[in-house]
């Protein structure tokens, strides 16, 4: 059975439709991931207070009166929840440079021991940008090599 001219353009009809939802559906999720997760779970500080409240109070309806009640609440929480963050991410690093890097060390010949601290060097290079340390906030001006216990790196001084 042979597959007439319709049938071809009926099943080219079919996939281009479902590609179109295809890339529209991952253009939709790139983009919830970079600018909606970040401010909803509070990883760019101001922002995200003024990103939370304004979901809150459209979400419940509330007075102005209200809005303001609920704002030193969402301050609190987003404190609460960059604290909790950085020290998890202070224990885990120095889980991995302290307790495992050394026990791995530990079964390598010299040359597999210098490509580890290389593989560790590039992560918290890659991890130095994600999360300013002092505000748990994501920022990109923070020192690749920064530590969660370091201030980040201050922008230069800009010339008049």
């Amino acid at each position: 059975m042979a597959i007439t001219k319709t049938q071809m353009k009926a099943g080219c009809g079919v996939v281009a439709i479902f590609g179109a939802g295809f890339c529209g559906g991952v253009f939709c999720l790139l983009y919830a991931i970079s600018h909606i997760i970040p401010l909803a779970e509070g990883w760019k500080s101001e922002e995200s207070k003024a990103f939370v409240l304004k979901h809150f109070r459209g979400a419940l309806n509330l007075t102005p009166e209200q809005t303001e009640q609920l704002r030193p609440i969402v301050d609190e929480a987003l404190e609460k929840r960059w604290q909790l963050r950085r020290d998890y991410l202070a224990e885990s690093r120095r889980l991995l440079e302290e307790d495992y890097l050394p026990r791995v060390e530990a079964i390598l010949d010299e040359s597999q021991k210098e490509k580890a601290h290389r593989l560790m060097e590039r992560w918290k290079r890659q991890q130095g940008g994600k999360l300013n340390p002092s505000t748990g906030a994501v920022e990109s001006n923070s020192s690749p090599l920064a530590t969660p216990n370091e201030p980040p790196t201050p922008p230069p001084a800009e010339k008049p």
